[in-house]
């Protein structure tokens, strides 16, 4: 969408893997022949590393908790299939929203 030497910051996202995850809830999903199958929504938690594009200089590093808590409406897995939480658009936007907007140094 945007010419490469405008991106300023680069996020990542990395799930914690030392968060105790815990289950949320038992997705459901009909087979297409007439069976059911389900899945498990489970709590996760997020690491975030921001970097700056040009240097690679990390400049931001944070966690968020999953917080959306619904099955997704289609799954294309076989029973036992496991989904994680994941984080409101809303909660990443304000931790990112203060480097986005800052004033560039120089």
């Amino acid at each position: 969408m945007y010419p490469e030497q405008y991106t300023q910051l680069v996020v990542c996202e990395y799930f914690d893997d030392d968060y105790s995850s815990k289950k949320v809830e038992t997705c459901t999903y009909d087979t297409g022949t007439g069976e059911k199958t389900t899945a498990e929504l489970r709590s996760a938690r997020f690491i975030y590393r921001v970097f700056e594009a040009e240097t690679g200089k990390q400049v931001s590093s944070f966690t968020l908790p999953g917080r959306v808590n619904s099955c997704p409406a289609v799954a294309y897995a076989l029973t036992g299939r496991t989904y994680y939480q994941l984080v409101l658009n809303e909660e990443i936007t304000a931790k990112l929203r203060p480097l986005v907007m800052a004033r560039r140094p120089g």
